[in-house]
């Protein structure tokens, strides 16, 4: 077909050539076209399909080789046409939807002939040079300097490096000076093995110099920007299918993490409203006695307790047994244990208004006993072996687990919705069930999920297997009003159905990746600390970990997180650790504890703020911005001093661009070191659309609050 092919509505135009290819994307509120780069050393972008065909070791790209083009037409909002490459085994479908505010761009794959074979499909995007890339994580945004390559990998693990892997399937690319974005989100409702946002810079010759004298004007030499989707199955009988949204807004990554909040609300809000009522300082156990009744008092004057009922089990995969009285072979062998403990363990923290989780989860269980009853189940790897999971390492007398697949079809899926139920039947008075070990994102080959294929194998990609069961789980207990409370998700799909998250890590990255995964959802963090990383029997000892404690409760602070138990209070106490705490560590804790909790504990319901640039921090300063559940502006506010300096910070301003907030609106402080808030006015500044908050010394953090516009 020659000529163009235009969509446009008030919003937006795109337009096509007569290949089929993206070759404007315009915002019109704006004036931004995305494809046009500014340099005259560089051509016009055109975006396109690179296909990897992993039987045949072959990349297909109509970048650089021409497709013969079947069927391109405009049909209403929308375009839809086939290509095929030559010598290519498939048939390429294409379809964009023009959406009020976004661009729906769908890839379809159907195999032509030849045998079953993995593919990875790829998106070719504008590489916008000099614009900053934002992504769910830590360490970003990044500058878009065509030298450096770049991978942000979704899902993201636990036992990985976080740093270039992401909680959400999208990334932000926006120029603050021309006030543009665009958003790359892949959609939720189509499954998805893995994605990964990446530049390669040995794919072009980009050459930097003081004076610029080399052009890029042929495509295959220019720099893109790709979205590659990964270890999907081409099959006689199904077809690799995916899509992606391009979302066009101002020149912030808060908006387009916005635009995806208000699509998806349903992921990122708890589907038990109390779960905010739940959450607070992370504890665990399950005997009901004078020194856990001892340890929950003491821990009870600095906020609500999230008691998470562990250990009492006498397996992993069976929670509720069908005889009593029992022992637990991982955790306490030697103890008793019946229904009855558990129900005065629950009795007891309630009595401290603390809020009670039982412990499941569907990941594990005992070896011997899952051989003998669940085999279809079992998860395998490539060479068809057993797959050890958390407790692996050990034998079946001692507790050892195997992985297995929970898949509602096989027997360890509906055996594990069972024990649920009956979780919630014998112990009606618990506020929730808490899941461990949601982090699984294995690749079983054991079992075919029909989407999911690697080096040329059926497989099941094992995240998949967490939607239908925990879809039941949660409609039984919201019904009953009971929340669930899970740890370490690691897709944004999976956590739908959570209410609160936990993130037990000790690296402050996977904190901030849950919590951009979760959004308005309650987050506690298990950061754990060795015993044997400190001489807490000795000064320095002691003031070295409550320096790491610190740091750990500010970021608490900036991401809106509730922490665990002060250690040194729960070692004295406990009678199983027996620890030396030298004598003045337990008060500095104390006193440090109490005065980041009453901090924290605002937070309490705090919700994102997405307008752009809504906060900046002077320099020395970090921090976050939240609206309250009245509608009051939060912003945490952390500093390099700490609590037990005398001197702390001073001479330093944060800037407030909120709508409502003008010269002369009044704010309070909240500081650490006093009880009682400080009255603050916000002042003009010479920033535009900014007003400037001036502040008094800080030791260690702060709270702002803006009373409800």
């Amino acid at each position: 077909m020659s000529g163009d092919i235009i969509l446009e509505n008030e919003n937006l135009r795109v337009s096509f050539d007569g290949a089929g290819r993206i070759k404007s994307l315009i915002d019109k509120r704006r004036g931004i076209d995305f494809f046009e780069q500014k340099s005259r050393f560089m051509g016009r972008f055109k975006a396109g399909v690179r296909v990897r065909d992993e039987l045949k070791y072959r990349d297909y790209c109509e970048i650089w080789e021409k497709p013969r083009i079947v069927n391109l037409e405009k049909s209403g909002d929308g375009v839809i046409f086939k290509k095929t490459f030559m010598g290519a085994d498939f048939d390429i479908e294409e379809e964009f939807t023009l959406k009020k505010d976004h661009l729906y761009w769908q890839i379809r794959l159907y195999k032509t002939r030849g045998e079953d074979r993995t593919v990875q499909i790829r998106y070719m995007l504008p590489f916008l040079e000099f614009w900053n890339l934002w992504a769910p994580c830590d360490g970003t945004p990044i500058l878009l300097d065509g030298m450096k390559s770049f991978r942000f990998n979704y899902p993201f693990g636990s036992r990985m490096n976080q740093d270039n892997r992401i909680a959400i399937p999208m990334v932000t690319i926006y120029n603050s000076r021309l006030d543009s974005g665009l958003s790359l989100i892949e959609p939720f409702e189509l499954p998805k093995p893995g994605v990964s946002f990446l530049y390669e810079s040995s794919e072009t010759d980009m050459h930097y110099g003081i004076r610029p004298t080399v052009y890029y004007e042929e495509p295959r030499r220019m720099p893109y920007l790709q979205v590659a989707n990964l270890n999907l199955r081409l099959a006689e009988d199904g077809r690799a299918w995916i899509a992606l949204m391009l979302v066009p807004h101002d020149g912030d990554w808060r908006p387009g993490l916005g635009w995806l909040y208000n699509r998806y609300r349903e992921y990122f809000d708890p589907g038990l409203r109390e779960a905010w009522d739940h959450v607070g300082i992370w504890m665990s156990g399950f005997q009901p006695t004078k020194e856990t009744e001892d340890v929950i008092k003491k821990i009870s004057k600095y906020g609500r307790i999230l008691w998470e009922i562990h250990g009492f089990f006498p397996f992993y995969g069976l929670f509720v047994p069908d005889e009593e009285p029992w022992e637990s072979r991982a955790h306490t062998p030697g103890v008793t244990v019946t229904y009855d403990t558990i129900r005065k363990m629950v009795r007891m923290l309630h009595k401290y208004g603390a809020h009670a989780y039982l412990y499941w989860e569907i990941r594990e269980g005992l070896k011997d006993w899952v051989l003998e009853n669940f085999s279809d189940s079992l998860v395998k790897t490539e060479k068809g072996e057993l797959v050890p999971a958390y407790w692996g390492d050990r034998p079946s007398e001692e507790g050892g687990t195997y992985l297995l697949n929970p898949d509602l079809r096989y027997s360890w899926g509906k055996h594990c919705l069972e024990q649920a139920k009956k979780e919630l039947e014998m112990y009606p008075e618990i506020d929730g069930i808490f899941v461990d070990g949601y982090r699984e994102m294995e690749y079983d080959f054991g079992h075919d999920d029909n989407i999911t294929m690697v080096h040329n194998k059926p497989a099941y990609y094992w995240n998949f297997a967490y939607f239908p069961v925990m879809e039941k789980i949660s409609e039984l207990c919201h019904s009953q009003k009971k929340g669930l409370f899970a740890n370490k998700p690691v897709t944004v799909e999976s956590q739908k159905y959570l209410d609160i998250l936990m993130i037990e890590a000790s690296d402050p990255p996977y904190l901030v990746n849950i919590a951009y995964m979760g959004l308005n959802k309650p987050l506690s963090w298990i950061s754990w600390f060795r015993q044997d990383q400190y001489d807490l029997s000795k000064k320095e000892g002691c003031l070295e970990y409550l320096r790491d404690l610190e740091d750990r409760l500010k970021l608490c602070m900036k991401w809106g997180a509730f922490p665990q138990f002060p250690i040194l209070q729960r070692y004295i106490l406990s009678a199983q650790r027996q620890v030396k705490v030298w004598e003045g560590g337990l008060d500095l804790e104390d006193r440090l504890y109490s005065a980041y909790m009453r901090l924290i504990e605002m937070l309490r319901g705090r919700r994102w703020v997405f307008q752009k640039r809504p906060v900046k921090f002077s320099y020395g300063l970090d921090g976050n911005i939240f609206e309250s559940p009245n509608g009051e502006i939060l912003v945490p506010v952390t500093s390099g001093s700490s609590f037990f300096e005398e001197e702390g910070v001073s001479g330093l301003y944060v800037q407030i661009s909120i709508p409502g907030i003008t010269e002369g609106t009044s704010a309070e402080i909240y500081l650490l070191d006093k009880e009682e808030p400080i009255k603050l006015t916000i002042e003009d500044t010479v920033d535009p659309w900014m007003g400037i908050i001036k502040l008094p010394k800080i030791k260690g953090a702060a709270m702002i609050k803006i009373p409800n516009r």
